[in-house]
């Protein structure tokens, strides 16, 4: 057993859910999801700042942009769903931990997909500029002939 405390703030509950000896396997899965989310985080940066310097270099159509958009879209897809189901592992693990029954691995799992609604939009946008680029980078190969 740990010493570390575990709390969570379980969307149906009033107050937080809490261990207070938490077993290191109860401390891994309340961490999983902040883990994923900042993986996420770091590779979605690394692609946009990537194509940030393209654009910057003057060379936005010439380069690997719309691989690179795309991939974002499908990093922030990914993150956004493995975050959902990471969260609601933790709710349930948690409660499970402490003998109260919540409403379900499922529940909770789509009530993290519902407050990350937002991020559904950023994929999207992400997914539109990557045809966006890819528009223009055909455009451009398209006029290297006539220059």
């Amino acid at each position: 057993m740990s010493s570390d405390p575990v709390f969570r703030e379980i969307a149906n509950r009033s107050r937080d859910v809490g261990v207070v000896d938490a077993s290191e396997s109860l401390l891994l899965i309340n961490a999983a999801p902040d883990v994923l989310l900042g993986t996420v985080t770091l590779v979605t940066g690394w692609l946009l700042l990537v194509v940030v310097v393209d654009i910057q270099r003057g060379m936005p159509f010439e380069s690997h942009a719309p691989r690179r958009l795309r991939w974002a879209s499908y990093v922030v897809v990914v993150g956004v769903i493995g975050h959902a189901l990471l969260s609601a592992w933790a709710d349930t693990a948690l409660l499970a931990e402490v003998g109260r029954h919540g409403e379900g691995f499922l529940a909770y799992a789509a009530r993290h997909l519902f407050d990350t609604s937002a991020w559904w939009l950023v994929a999207a946008l992400l997914s539109v500029f990557a045809a966006a680029f890819g528009a223009g980078r055909r455009l451009a190969e398209d006029a290297d002939g006539l220059i």
